[in-house]
């Protein structure tokens, strides 16, 4: 595990010589794939794989681990395209990336009330799709831009990403007995970090991608268009895990409720 995050946190930064960074990534495979099989030995493993049989804590894995990783890519890829395409100091470009924390921040005052309101598998496919939009849509930014408007389109995408973000980090428990709370929550905080992580390997190896077809070494603004747009669609295609949700899955958590002619009319559709 420690192997795999040292990889994907370093991979494209030129931090450490890629020789290291892929030894690193080599060892962590190997070691996950020994403990893979080990798992599969004993009763009760400390990273228990076995729990996926749970359908909301399966789904907010799968679906989630897409969604995490572009958010990964996210803050990686907005200060190197605001200093290296747009040619912004640090301080500045520091200050308009806040906003992603900021907006963050302010939703978890309502997600409650929210997800009350609406549930969990109707808020997921619409902040996936939104999400999708609000990362995707990085790439229509340029040099001309006014600074404003990147902060604002930023500070409401967080707003979003973070109301995601408390749906999917909620509905992974509900049908997981309390018993196996414990081993839940180790799995899927360690799968949450690796995703997150690998999101700048993602983002990464699709900006060199980039510069590798236009002929170029450098950084510019046009590379950074195709690599904002690719991380959009991780988003879109978690909604293939989200559909599968039942429309009640995680009332008694969120507190909503479906009636019985909403409920027909939504297997019906």
């Amino acid at each position: 595990m420690a192997g795999m995050v040292f990889a994907f946190e370093t991979v494209g930064r030129h931090l450490v010589p890629d020789w290291l960074v892929a030894s690193m990534l080599g060892l962590g495979i190997v070691c996950m794939i020994g403990y893979l099989r080990h798992a599969t030995r004993i009763e009760l493993p400390i990273i228990d794989f076995k729990l996926l049989r749970y359908k909301t804590y399966r789904i907010s894995i799968f679906g989630g681990s897409l969604f995490r990783i572009a958010i990964g890519a996210l803050p990686f890829l907005m200060p190197l395209m605001l200093q290296y395409g747009f040619g912004m100091t640090p301080a500045a470009s520091g200050f308009i990336t806040l906003a992603s924390a900021a907006g963050m921040v302010l939703l978890r005052i309502i997600a409650t009330a929210v997800l009350r309101q609406f549930g969990f598998k109707r808020v997921l496919l619409v902040t996936a799709v939104i999400n999708a939009i609000f990362m995707g849509g990085c790439a229509l930014f340029t040099h001309m831009t006014p600074q404003s408007v990147i902060f604002i389109f930023l500070l409401i995408g967080g707003i979003f990403r973070s109301l995601e973000f408390t749906a999917l980090n909620t509905i992974a428990y509900a049908d997981m007995p309390e018993k196996y709370l414990s081993r839940a929550n180790t799995l899927y905080n360690m799968l949450q970090q690796l995703m997150l992580s690998m999101g700048v390997a993602v983002g990464a190896s699709f900006l060199n991608l980039t510069l590798y077809f236009r002929h170029e070494t450098a950084l510019s603004e046009p590379a950074f268009a195709p690599t904002f747009t690719t991380i959009g669609l991780f988003s879109i295609v978690s909604l293939l895990f989200f559909t599968k949700l039942s429309p009640q899955a995680g009332g008694d958590m969120s507190g909503h409720r479906v009636s019985g002619e909403e409920v027909e009319r939504r297997g019906m559709s």
